[in-house]
């Protein structure tokens, strides 16, 4: 079992996104946190979905990303 890396910052830009990701982290979060999408990208995490973040459409507002 390997243990999440999930970054935390306040840089939102689409190239952040993707160097966070690249970099090996399974999800990127920007501020300001909403806390239902911390829950979720949780949820997403420890079921096995990878490569998420919190600028994703699918993501906002709680809704599961597929």
């Amino acid at each position: 079992m390997s243990v999440p890396i999930i970054a935390m910052t306040a840089n939102a830009f689409t190239e952040d996104v993707s160097l966070s990701l690249s970099a090996g982290m399974n999800a990127h979060l920007s501020k300001p946190l909403d806390m239902l999408c911390i829950y979720k990208l949780l949820e997403q995490t420890f079921k096995g979905k990878e490569k998420t973040s919190s600028n994703d459409k699918n993501f906002e507002k709680g809704a599961k990303s597929e």
